[in-house]
This record gives structure tokens, C-alpha cells and sequence, in this order.
């Protein structure tokens, strides 16, 4: 919102509004209007610019999955924005240690990280996956057992 006086106003994490008229005034237009969403989770066409779809949310989903079972982010997310974007776009796709994770759950997170968007899996494809299904009747027999 901006007042007469070219102030804008943001709302505040407290909910308050407070006028600003410095940098922040540039940077956060241009960042909206380029992206939506959390950066770290982008998939490389959705960071492209380029026309994206449910493979996008795939990709989220393997980086997602990823740091639940290693409890850490596969990109150095910390050396600024550019960096990290420059690892997703050009860097191999991480992939678990073969050591540390079942072959089904590597293989798993490898193909909803292709870089190609095309060669994800789709969603269809992953809940009709032998290893899903097991795992979630697994997950429902431990919900029944503790009742």
C-alpha cells in the first residue's frame, strides 16, 4: 500500500502496519512478482521460468523426502540465493548414500529428482508403487494395533 507522501506500508509480523522507504521498497516487488513459494524447494524448470506442472511438485516432494531421511538439506542453502540456485540448475541431482538407505528409497528420491521434468514420476505412478503401498499399509496396521 502506498500513501500519498510515496511511503509504502507493510504489515508487520505483529500485524501492525509500518511505513518503509528504502531498499526493501525495490526488492520485494521484483522477488514477488519472480517467485512464489520457497526457493530451496524449486524445481529447475519452475527456477527456469519456463511452463511448469505437477512434475514440479514431484521434485518438491523427492527434496522434501530427502531431508526427512537424512535431516539435511541436499544444497548448501546458506552461501546466498545465486549460489543455491546455480546447485540446482547445474550441480548432479543429490541422490541418498547408497550405504545409509535402502535401495527402494534411493531409487525412489533419484527419480523424483530428474532434472527433466518429463522423467519424474507421476503422481499416479508413485501411489501405485509396490514400495508405497506397502509402506502405507504398514503405517495403517500400526494405527489399528495401537487402538
Amino acid at each position: 500500500m502506498t500513501s500519498q507522501n510515496h511511503w509504502r506500508h507493510i504489515i508487520t509480523t505483529r500485524g501492525t502496519s509500518a511505513p518503509t522507504q528504502h531498499w526493501i521498497d525495490y526488492w520485494i516487488p521484483a522477488m514477488c512478482a519472480t517467485f512464489v513459494g520457497t526457493v530451496t524447494y524449486m524445481s529447475p524448470e519452475r527456477i527456469r521460468n519456463e511452463g511448469y506442472s505437477y512434475p514440479a511438485d514431484i521434485w518438491s516432494l523427492g527434496l522434501a523426502l530427502f531431508e526427512c531421511g537424512t535431516g539435511e538439506f541436499p544444497y548448501i542453502a546458506n552461501e546466498g540465493l545465486i549460489n543455491l540456485i546455480l546447485q540446482i540448475l547445474d550441480d548432479p541431482s543429490p541422490t541418498p548414500s547408497k550405504q545409509d538407505f535402502s535401495p527402494e528409497f534411493c531409487s525412489f528420491i533419484d527419480a523424483c529428482l530428474q532434472k527433466d521434468a518429463e522423467a519424474r514420476p507421476t503422481a499416479d505412478q508413485i501411489l501405485s508403487s509396490t514400495q508405497i503401498i506397502r509402506s502405507s499399509k504398514s503405517i495403517k496396521e500400526k494405527k489399528i494395533n495401537k487402538k
